[in-house]
């Protein structure tokens, strides 16, 4: 036991001089013998009052069966101060504070007593359970967290210094696999260089940023997480660290991918069909199209904001106000509805729109909201019209097909009378005629011969419909060269300039193909009989990736202004003095080119000549 009366002088001084609190107590009474002026400071109690206790007095209620059940195991030595662990003790102002108790057994003014050495360790003990709680909880976030130093910036980056059992988990990385590295050990081809730079920059800067990455697990595998990383400053206003904490947002991703995707499909499946869907949610006034109905109504997608006024002004005049009351009934009595309407474009261009539409509505039965889809149907309105076109003209192609026929038969047998009678006038009173007589039985005469030529034309006009087509392949430049060459033959006094290209060869039926040469030949050969130098060309051109065969001369021409006469039956732009004719043959060719799948056009310019231009399809 140690005797603090001997050396007095000494121990009282290191006793009162002590900065951490320190008293002694009877071991039997429990009783303060002494205190020094650090424990008066510190408890707040004043040397009479610290007196006038026990240690029991300085304890919590609760505290004091443990303190009972303590003190007989005190060591009875008086070697050294032992530790007694960190207790609670009250002060004079009722503050309850962590104390860290050591004691030794002494013997003091006759006592047997213990000296005991008290440090607060209150603030201590809070901080180490705030940062093991901390810790706690950021182990067990299920956020990836990673602290790195601040330095360096250059490569390899800022080292890491923790990871939480989240990052172990999602990366496949174990802690002592990622301390010491940089994060960018995590990147790879699919992380964004924009999004690194941007988080250099940051880090350069000491600032906070939020930014969404991709990184990659131990396996390989993808990830996106959204990261955001704030500088960590210490008392001085150093930054010494870096804390990421980053959400794995991959599921959401591959969503919103997928999303994108599907919206991107269903685009290009509007765009094809033709067909944009519409919204319009009635209690927030809000309507929203698809970008394919903003390109039906002629309008750049998503270019102005669209309302139930401006749509309806996107109407017809004509059919504006039937719609207007269409959608306030729709309105007031929910039910799908499908209309037809007209629609004028911006640059005042009509289309054609199948609407189809449905409603959302409460338990009310009161409408909330309209969604629907419109098509385009222009192309397929203009087709079924002009397939009844088709039908009608093709009825009245073959009303007058047999109309033709029936009257060219029946006028046969009266034309030949005509002209038989008057070639027996000529043959056997001719001598008993004066000139003007004679003049008259010629103008009866040529009359006759026009005439039989005109029921030949529509004879073989009837005929051109309804024969049957027999394709095969046609010597072009063959077939046009034998055409040319029965023409000089039949007026070998014109010469000429005709000139065919080589090697044409077509997909046709030669016998109809033939008929429309030989009326596309005679009319050049006939149209340059009054020019001094005539020239007639067939040959070949590419438009468009298509093979269009031409013939030109440099004969009359005409005035463009007349151009849709050209292939009308009966149609001259000639009059009968100048050149002569019946107006049927160009209607033949037409009919031709038509059965043969192609096309026919002229351009022409008066005294300058024509060309022809047609196509052949197969």
């Amino acid at each position: 036991m140690m005797y603090m009366q001997s050396n007095e002088d000494q121990y009282r001084m290191l006793f009162q001089s002590n900065p951490l609190p320190m008293w002694v107590y009877d071991v039997g009474s429990l009783a303060f013998l002494a205190v020094n002026d650090a424990a008066i400071r510190h408890y707040g109690y004043s040397r009479e009052e610290f007196l006038g206790m026990t240690i029991l007095d300085i304890r919590p209620l609760e505290d004091i069966p443990r303190l009972k059940e303590l003190l007989p195991t005190l060591p009875d030595s008086s070697g050294s101060l032992s530790n007694s662990g960190v207790w609670r003790h009250r002060k004079k102002d009722g503050t309850i504070i962590d104390v860290e108790v050591s004691s030794q057994l002494v013997s003091f003014e006759g006592h047997t007593a213990r000296l005991v050495l008290v440090q607060d360790v209150t603030q201590l003990k809070s901080s180490t359970e705030q940062v093991h709680l901390l810790q706690a909880c950021i182990s067990r976030l299920s956020d990836v967290v990673i602290i790195t130093e601040a330095e360096p910036l250059t490569e390899p980056g800022p080292r890491i210094v923790f990871v939480n059992e989240a990052f172990e988990k999602r990366t496949g990385y174990t802690a002592a696999e990622a301390i010491g590295r940089s994060p960018r050990f995590l990147q790879g081809p699919g992380t964004n260089r924009a999004a690194r730079a941007r988080i250099w920059r940051a880090l350069e800067g000491r600032r906070a940023i939020r930014e969404e990455i991709i990184n990659y697990t131990k396996s390989g595998e993808e990830i996106w997480l959204e990261m955001e990383l704030a500088p960590v400053f210490n008392e001085a206003g150093v930054c010494t660290h870096f804390v990421s904490i980053e959400r794995d947002i991959t599921e959401r991703k591959r969503a919103e991918r997928t999303l994108q995707e599907s919206e991107a499909r269903l685009k290009e499946a509007q765009r094809v069909a033709n067909i944009g869907s519409w919204e319009w949610n009635l209690s927030q006034r809000k309507v929203i199209w698809s970008d394919e109905l903003y390109r039906i109504f002629g309008l750049a997608p998503q270019s102005v904001a669209i309302t139930a006024e401006t749509f309806l002004k996107c109407i017809h005049p004509e059919e504006r106000q039937t719609m207007f009351r269409k959608v306030e009934m729709m309105r007031q009595n929910p039910q799908p509805f499908t209309e037809t309407y007209r629609i004028v474009q911006p640059g005042g261009v009509v289309r054609h729109v199948l609407a189809h539409g449905d409603v959302a509505t409460d338990g009310n039965a009161k409408t909330l909201r309209m969604m629907g889809t419109v098509q385009d149907i222009t192309e397929r309105k203009q087709a079924e019209e002009d397939r009844i076109r088709s039908v009608k003209l093709e009825a009245a192609n073959r009303e007058l097909e047999a109309f033709s026929y029936s009257v060219s038969h029946d006028l046969r047998a009266p034309l030949r009378t005509i002209d038989g009678f008057s070639k027996m006038l000529a043959e056997d009173y001719g001598a008993r005629l004066d000139d003007t007589g004679k003049g008259y039985l010629e103008l009866i005469q040529g009359a006759a011969r026009r005439m039989g030529q005109l029921i030949q034309d529509l004879l073989e006009l009837s005929q051109i419909t309804s024969t049957q087509m027999r394709r095969t392949n046609v010597d072009l430049t063959a077939l046009v060269t034998d055409i040319a060459r029965e023409a000089r033959q039949a007026d070998p006094a014109r010469p000429v300039d005709f000139t065919v290209a080589a090697g044409l060869t077509v997909n046709a039926d030669p016998r109809l193909l033939r008929i429309a040469l030989e009326n596309l030949v005679r009319n050049a050969w006939k149209f340059t009989g009054k020019t001094p130098q005539p020239r007639v060309e067939f040959g070949v051109i590419r438009q468009e990736a298509e093979t269009v065969y031409f013939i030109r001369d440099n004969g009359a021409g005409f005035d463009m202004e007349f151009v849709n006469k050209l292939f009308g039956v009966f149609q001259r732009l000639h009059r009968e003095a100048e050149f002569t004719g019946t107006g049927v043959g160009l209607a033949i060719v037409q009919r031709i080119i038509h059965r043969h799948g192609g096309r026919i056009w002229a351009e022409g310019a008066v005294n300058q000549g024509a060309i022809f231009y047609f196509t052949l399809s197969g």
